[in-house]
C-alpha cells in the first residue's frame, strides 16, 4: 500500500468519524466557541502557524484577558485536539486543526 492509499483510507476513517459523531462535534464546537478566548485563538490560527508569544499577546489584547487565561486556553485546545502544535520553547507554534 502506497503513502496515498494510506492518506484515502485515512480520510474515509476520518469522514465515517465525522458523520458518526456530528452531534458531539456540534456540541463541544458550540460551548467552545461560547468562550472568547477560545473563539479568538481559533480565529488567529485557523490559516496558518502562529508563534505561542505572539498569538497570546494578540489574544489577550484582543479579549482584554490575561496571556495566563490564553495559556490555559491553549493548553485546553491542544489537548482536545483543537490546537496542533509544533517547536518547544520560544518556537512553539499553534495551528487550528479545523474541528472546532
Amino acid at each position: 500500500m502506497n503513502d496515498l492509499e494510506i492518506q484515502e483510507r485515512l480520510d474515509d476513517i476520518l469522514s465515517v468519524l465525522k458523520i458518526a459523531f456530528a452531534g458531539e462535534i456540534a456540541t463541544t464546537r458550540t460551548r467552545l466557541r461560547q468562550d472568547s478566548v477560545i473563539a479568538a485563538l481559533l480565529e488567529e490560527t485557523a490559516e496558518d502557524w502562529q508563534l505561542s508569544g505572539e498569538l497570546q499577546r494578540r489574544v489577550a489584547q484582543s479579549t482584554k484577558t490575561s496571556e495566563r487565561t490564553v495559556r490555559d486556553r491553549i493548553a485546553e485546545l491542544h489537548a482536545l485536539g483543537a490546537l496542533r502544535g509544533k517547536g518547544a520553547g520560544r518556537q512553539t507554534q499553534y495551528k487550528s486543526t479545523g474541528i472546532a
